[in-house]
């Protein structure tokens, strides 16, 4: 693991990642594919298995769903996109509540964030509607100054577009902000491209089904938010 530079310049506003960086959505995403797969006579478990975990990882819903569609090579035609969206929310926000945890450390780092006057924003590749719900079951609201989601880009990770959008935002708080101010927690190859490209700092968290960046690479790799060194903060 990477050490942190404790001469470089501090961090002013951080951004981060929701699912398996904040929480742990995996059972819900899963469970919500599964049954809108089902719907058009498609066993999901099984389709899956034609593309590669890394196609979908950390990007937007809809991006997600077409990879693993079209990887499976189903056309618009057995299964269109905009029902298949609809579906697949329907069946994920209804499972949301019993099936996402906040992941450890989460809450700790928040309120660091928040004593040290950081900006603090979730940028996040899932629906506008399901960031907002999170925040209201972990009551999260008083934590994050904003947030960017899937549906405020046209082009989602690993596209540098949200984390150039939050740094905008942040801009509108703090105007003498530069980019290598910002810090990035992503767990995905796709965040942490969308983090660097952006000019950024970014803190790697690696899951369990995390594959190792390639062409970008973190400046931090941690085991957990818990082992985040704050003094890097301003």
């Amino acid at each position: 693991m990477s050490s942190f530079d404790y001469n470089s310049s501090m961090i002013k506003a951080a951004f981060f990642d929701l699912d398996e960086t904040l929480i742990n959505a995996e059972h819900a995403h899963k469970a919500a594919t599964e049954k809108a797969f089902a719907v058009f006579g498609y066993d999901y478990s099984e389709e899956r298995k034609k593309s590669p975990n890394h196609i979908s990882m950390g990007k937007r819903v809809y991006d997600n769903l077409k990879a693993r569609r079209d990887g499976a090579g189903i056309s618009e035609e057995q299964m269109p996109m905009d029902k298949l969206l609809d579906i697949r929310e329907g069946y994920f926000l209804s499972f949301m509540k019993d099936e996402i945890v906040l992941l450890e450390g989460a809450r700790e780092i928040l309120e660091v964030m928040k004593r040290k006057h950081i900006i603090t924003a979730i940028v996040s590749s899932g629906t506008k509607k399901y960031v907002e719900l999170v925040m209201d079951i972990f009551k999260l609201r008083n934590d994050i100054h904003f947030i960017i989601t899937g549906d405020d880009v046209e082009r989602g990770k690993p596209d540098p577009e949200c984390y150039l959008k939050a740094y905008d935002q942040a801009l509108n708080e703090l105007k003498d902000l530069h980019n290598q101010e910002c810090i990035v927690f992503e767990d995905t190859e796709s965040g942490i491209t969308a983090g660097k490209k952006a000019g950024m700092r970014v803190v790697y968290i690696p899951t369990s089904t995390s594959v190792p960046p390639i062409n970008y690479l973190p400046d931090y790799t941690i085991g957990s938010l818990l082992s985040f060194k704050t003094e890097v903060l301003i």
